[in-house]
């Protein structure tokens, strides 16, 4: 029986996924004394022969278990399928099971019908660290401090941001060790509460600042838009046609192209794929219809001051902001 790990971020094209999995299956030890080892090069091979030698390998196997971690970043679904009707299609006698792993609840939902069919998942959901969880996992790594240097509520502070905003075990890590490295910076003989909150602040901006800065300046002055219309018209959801006529103000505000109603919403999809804002349609009542609608799922003054970075956006004054809200 053999098994194989796969990065789909690392590995996302249907030959990378097949030429990695034989790579890592083509163990010496499997062949014959008088047999010919199966060459799985990385590249320069037509699509079908990389497959071809895959099923040599894995002929060579009982069972093989292939684990595809993030595997919603494939760039196609075709290899899933491929793998999961090889038997079936006497492509090989080696039986195949698949650990497919995924942050997107419903990518299984989205695949092509003919793959979902031959893919028979099982679904298996873990849901994120509560509080007390990330607290037991924070106390494993407090040997990382001098003796005595974290006060009491530091750990449970931690857990409780963690907890609360995305039940990661990685980025209550990185909160706890950030926190650590702030007080050290200012000279701090103890690791307090200030340090765990002025680090998730800083956290939290940078996380929005990678985001948005590597966007198109529509993105900006859409974020600009919802970012507005939370922090001054105090709406929890806000209708799409009030965020377009805030983004149209803000727009002219700057002398800047203005984008059609369609590929606003195309905008506002993207920020829900990105967990920036959330969407769900609402019923305006009779006559009213059904719009969407949406909100932001982080601080909305986060998202001002960093758009307003952006020398484009500088000249808006927060009179305008509230104006336009």
């Amino acid at each position: 029986m053999g098994h194989t790990y796969l990065d789909c971020s690392k590995s996302s094209t249907e030959v990378q996924v097949v030429s990695t999995i034989g790579q890592q299956l083509n163990n010496e030890n499997i062949y014959d004394e008088n047999e010919d080892v199966v060459k799985m090069p990385d590249t320069g091979l037509p699509k079908d022969k990389f497959y071809k030698r895959l099923w040599e390998i894995l002929d060579h196997y009982d069972s093989v278990i292939i684990i595809l971690d993030e595997v919603d970043l494939l760039k196609t679904d075709h290899v899933l399928m491929s793998l999961a009707k090889a038997v079936e299609s006497n492509d090989t006698s080696c039986h195949i099971g698949i650990i497919a792993i995924s942050n997107q609840i419903n990518y299984f939902d989205e695949l092509n019908p003919r793959t979902k069919s031959a893919f028979q998942t099982v679904e298996l959901n873990f849901d994120p660290y509560n509080a007390n969880q990330i607290q037991d996992i924070l106390r494993g790594r407090e040997d990382a401090f001098y003796n005595g240097v974290l006060s009491d509520d530091v750990i449970p502070l931690v857990a409780a941001f963690s907890a609360q905003e995305h039940g990661d075990a990685r980025k209550a890590m990185r909160l706890f060790r950030t926190a650590g490295e702030l007080a050290n910076r200012e000279g701090s003989d103890l690791v307090e509460e200030d340090h765990v909150r002025r680090s998730q602040d800083t956290l939290v901006k940078d996380r929005f600042r990678d985001f948005l800065q590597g966007t198109p300046t529509q993105m900006k002055a859409t974020c600009l838009s919802i970012a507005a219309k939370s922090l001054y018209s105090r709406d929890d959801y806000i209708i799409t046609g009030e965020l377009y006529d805030a983004y149209q103000q803000i727009t002219h505000a700057i002398d800047m192209d203005t984008i059609g109603i369609r590929r606003f919403r195309d905008i506002l999809d993207e920020m829900q794929l990105s967990q920036v804002i959330e969407t769900r349609e609402v019923n305006m009542g009779k006559g009213g219809g059904r719009h969407n609608s949406h909100r932001l799922l982080h601080d909305p003054q986060v998202i001002l001051d960093i758009v307003m970075e952006d020398t484009r956006f500088r000249d808006i004054s927060k009179s305008s902001l509230k104006r336009f809200a």
